[in-house]
């Protein structure tokens, strides 16, 4: 009677534990390189099931959330977040699972291990077996803080120079290249003679600018293009009802984003002109006393040259005022005759009128003053006497 042989592994047969085929083994390299790869990303890998419970979490949501990934394991993403924000969240979280969509980009605020806000940047697919159940979700997450911080920042920033440029009272304009309107304060807009952003976004400034201007304005848009900036433009706007606003013009060019904008600063100098030419008229008024005025009338400044010089002064000396302009008083007054008169006349002047910074001398015909026979009377003006 024979003895049954026992079975032996075919020769070349895998030892227990090592892969039965190279389809095995393919895949263990496969899932060590992703286990690798999870491991290294700055990213949070997870699954959930379809009752929205982690069933993975890679070992980033430590670094993340201050869990160790056996921590967060059976929990709810929601359990992580504080109570408005589960309640938002959850919302979108409920129409995306019905839906059976991915998701991208879903911002969320977190709640770390030792109580700190985390806001974090969602993206998931969803898993589903052979017949297209669905099995849950699998995604990503990423730490956003820093960026939503910068990002707040850059808004209260914005607010706080958007206050700013609203309250200065000065027209504030941010033109492209052409010279089109790319934003504008509410004092531009009026500057402009229209009543709202939207009625000048996008057109040029040259459009509100008078016609005698437009040229002007133009090769000014230019030249800040050219040369980085512009500085005390003056131009002429006209509304929709002809009324002319004179405003003066800085503007700079600056660069962002690979984009370049011209910002603008506009202001109304009406005021300004109306005083200037209050000023001019005055001027005139004040000459024509001066040329026409019966008694001879000089005026010289501190350093004694003279300055104005009336027709009735020509007459009295026989020199024309173009001839005397510049010289120094004294060519009028022969030193021998005239220098002691001269010396008390300003000591007189001096103690009478305070400390002032030009003179006008007024002199009248007399017998007894040779050699013109006159006798000099003074006025200073504001500022400082012109002689020690």
């Amino acid at each position: 009677m024979s003895k049954s042989k026992s079975k032996k592994d075919p020769p070349g047969s895998p030892k227990p534990g090592e892969p039965r085929s190279e389809a095995e083994k393919a895949l263990r390299e496969s899932e060590e390189r992703f286990r690798s790869l999870v491991e290294m990303t700055s990213d949070w890998i997870w699954m959930v099931d379809r009752e929205g419970f982690y069933t993975y979490a890679s070992p980033k949501v430590k670094d993340l959330l201050g869990y160790e990934p056996q921590e967060v394991i059976g929990r709810s993403p929601f359990d992580f977040m504080p109570p408005e924000e589960q309640e938002r969240v959850s919302r979108v979280f409920l129409e995306t699972i019905k839906s059976r969509k991915p998701f991208t980009r879903l911002e969320n605020v977190n709640l770390h291990k030792d109580g700190r806000r985390v806001v974090l940047e969602s993206s998931g697919v969803p898993i589903v077996d052979g017949h297209g159940n669905l099995l849950g979700y699998r995604g990503i997450d990423r730490d956003i803080t820093d960026r939503k911080q910068a990002e707040e920042t850059l808004r209260e920033s914005e607010e706080r120079y958007r206050a700013l440029v609203e309250t200065t009272g000065t027209g504030f304009v941010i033109i492209d290249v052409e010279g089109s309107v790319v934003d504008a304060n509410a004092e531009y807009v009026r500057l402009a003679g229209r009543g709202d952003l939207t009625e000048i976004r996008g057109r040029s400034v040259v459009e509100w600018t008078a016609d005698y201007h437009k040229e002007r304005n133009s090769a000014a848009v230019r030249q800040c293009v050219k040369e980085g900036h512009i500085r005390n433009l003056e131009i002429d706007y006209v509304d929709a009802q002809g009324n002319v606003t004179p405003i003066e013009v800085n503007a700079t060019v600056v660069e962002s984003g690979g984009t370049r904008r011209i910002l603008t600063l506009c202001r109304d100098i009406t005021t300004r002109k109306r005083a200037q030419e209050a000023l001019r008229e005055t001027n005139e008024y004040l000459e024509s006393l001066l040329n026409y005025a019966s008694a001879p009338i000089i005026v010289w400044d501190p350093q004694f040259r003279i300055s104005r010089f009336n027709h009735a002064f020509e007459s009295l000396t026989g020199r024309r005022a173009d001839e005397v302009i510049g010289e120094s008083v004294e060519i009028l007054f022969p030193p021998p005759l005239w220098k002691g008169r001269w010396n008390a006349s300003r000591k007189r002047c001096r103690a009478s009128a305070g400390r002032p910074s030009r003179s006008v001398s007024s002199i009248s015909t007399g017998p007894s003053a040779p050699p013109f026979g006159t006798q000099p009377r003074f006025s200073l003006l504001a500022g400082r006497p012109p002689w020690p």
